[in-house]
């Protein structure tokens, strides 16, 4: 199951049996549909939509947290730079991960969630 849900994605070798299995769990029919629905308006309307509200920015803090290794840590320089394009407040970092932060550093997830919404 693992290969079929996730082939074009590195090894997944150290997320343990335990998260796995809920994750495999969780996909079933409606949010299958759901993730499908996201993509699909990631390749479509999303576009248009940012497009519209350049103009504007987000007025309540963000939390941004990538992985280093992940797709947006390699293409991107700064995403923190990016979304301060967009926001007023924007907070975070790359993590030393690949895609799956909250999997792959999970105390380090904690403690920025603790640090963002304690303040």
């Amino acid at each position: 199951m693992r290969k079929k849900l996730l082939k074009l994605t590195a090894n997944l070798n150290h997320i343990p049996s335990a998260i796995w299995n809920e994750y495999v769990r969780c996909f079933n029919d409606k949010t299958i549909r759901g993730s499908c629905g996201d993509y699909r308006a990631a390749a479509t309307i999303d576009c248009e939509l940012d497009t519209a509200d350049l103009h504007r920015k987000i007025g309540m803090p963000l939390l941004v947290l990538w992985g280093a290794q992940s797709s947006v840590g390699r293409r991107f320089a700064d995403p923190l730079e990016h979304w301060r394009r967009r926001a007023h407040d924007v907070r975070g970092e790359a993590l030393p991960t690949g895609h799956y932060i909250n999997e792959e550093a999970p105390r380090q997830v904690v403690d920025w969630f603790v640090r963002f919404f304690g303040s």
